[in-house]
């Protein structure tokens, strides 16, 4: 009989401890699980690159001032730590700082992306990576042709904090990379931006 009550106490102990860490986890995947939306901003440097052996007077191309925008996204927790989501992002970019738009035919107006995310997620902190389409929005300066939207591919890393129930800030780093043949340039030229921001998020 003894036996059979030290093994009652041992399972109902269990399933108590089972029970609270079942409850505990809950309100971490709370937190991250659904859609949110938010605004950014930071520093962005975008830069054509031409091809080697193609003669290039002056700084063409360069560029770098701020930026701003928004983005939207869906977040759900594949696991106890491991998180999975999709976020799309549409940014201005504001040349202030231009160090040799004055050289260029084109302007980079507007960039943007649609990105997968993964992540760690420890209680109210991701880490994360993030990788997926890039989109440039660049508009023609002294009479040059105009272009279509330049598709490319982003990749990059962040961390995100929540601060609010249902209210986040992030920091993130991200890289586009773009193919840029004409009009900008002979066939193999090439154009980035990398850009450093800041955001908030509110989590539904």
């Amino acid at each position: 009989m003894k036996s059979v009550l030290r093994s009652a106490v041992a399972a109902l102990a269990l399933g108590a401890f089972a029970g609270n860490a079942s409850a505990g986890m809950a309100d971490v995947p709370s937190m991250w699980n659904g859609f949110y939306v938010g605004g950014q901003g930071g520093y962005y440097s975008s830069e054509v690159i031409f091809p080697s052996g193609v003669l290039v007077f002056g700084d063409t191309g360069l560029g770098e001032g701020f930026t701003a925008g928004g983005y939207v996204g869906y977040n759900q927790m594949i696991s106890e730590y491991w998180l999975a989501g999709i976020e799309g992002d549409y940014n201005a970019a504001f040349d202030e700082i231009s160090t040799g738009k004055k050289n260029s035919p084109y302007e980079l107006d507007a960039f943007g992306s649609l990105r997968a995310r993964i992540g760690f997620v420890h209680d109210s902190t991701l880490l994360f990576v993030t990788g997926g389409l890039a989109l440039a929005d660049f508009s023609p300066t002294g009479g040059a042709p105009s272009v279509d939207l330049e598709v490319g591919y982003a990749v990059g890393a962040g961390v995100e904090q929540f601060v609010t129930e249902n209210m986040s800030v992030k920091l993130e780093f991200l890289y586009m990379g773009f193919d840029l043949d004409t009009p900008f340039g002979p066939p193999g030229t090439d154009g980035e931006i990398a850009t450093v921001r800041g955001g908030f998020a509110f989590h539904f």
